[in-house]
């Protein structure tokens, strides 16, 4: 990610960043990156913002960190 700095997120607390790029196949993918208030990590590769936040979301959940 262009934000990252010798391969660590610089994503700050409570903030998300992502990049687009292209596959070998010519497909858009999202790499995206999400640090909870809490300092934990989440990253993924999603097709779409809104798919890596929804994949964020249940992350979220699973790992007992939802505020709903």
């Amino acid at each position: 990610m262009k934000t990252d700095v010798n391969g660590c997120s610089t994503c700050l607390a409570g903030q998300e960043h992502y990049d687009e790029f292209k596959t070998w196949d010519v497909r858009t993918q999202v790499q995206y990156d999400y640090r909870h208030p809490s300092g934990k990590l989440f990253s993924c590769i999603a097709s779409s913002p809104e798919t890596a936040r929804a994949k964020r979301d249940l992350w979220l959940v699973q790992e007992g960190l939802s505020q709903a």
